[in-house]
């Protein structure tokens, strides 16, 4: 008589879904941020060619960040490195607020980038994406 064997199912590892969750609520607030104060913000300069191009890019990388994150949960190497990828801008783009505007606000964010590059280094999620690539 066969024996049926029990499909194995992989539990997502917390820290996937961690990470998944803080991308699904960064990437909306700092896009949001980026058009707003680039466009529409009364203080901010006239909208130029250049502001545009920055709202747009900032948008994409932003989109890009989310599909990689989608890609990660559903357990890709190449959607973690892309968390890694979207996670190093964020930071960059942290220090470059801080250094060229003192804009002390954007700690918040560059701390929510590290913590979401830490939980994409860790083991288990790197387990994770390399298990099923």
């Amino acid at each position: 008589m066969a024996t049926l064997l029990a499909p194995r199912h992989r539990t997502r590892p917390a820290v996937v879904v961690a990470a998944f969750v803080l991308i699904l609520a960064l990437a909306p607030v700092t896009t949001g941020g980026a058009v707003y104060f680039s466009l529409f913000w009364a203080e901010a300069p006239a909208p130029s060619v250049g502001t545009v191009l920055f709202a747009v890019g900032f948008a994409t990388v932003s989109a890009l960040g989310v599909m990689a994150g989608v890609a990660l949960a559903r357990g890709s190497e190449r959607g973690r490195r892309g968390v890694i990828a979207y996670a190093t801008f964020g930071i960059l783009f942290t220090l470059a607020k801080l250094i060229w505007w003192q804009e002390t606000e954007a700690i918040v964010f560059g701390v929510v980038d590290v913590a979401l590059l830490l939980l994409v280094s860790s083991r288990r999620a790197r387990d994770w994406a390399d298990a099923t690539t």
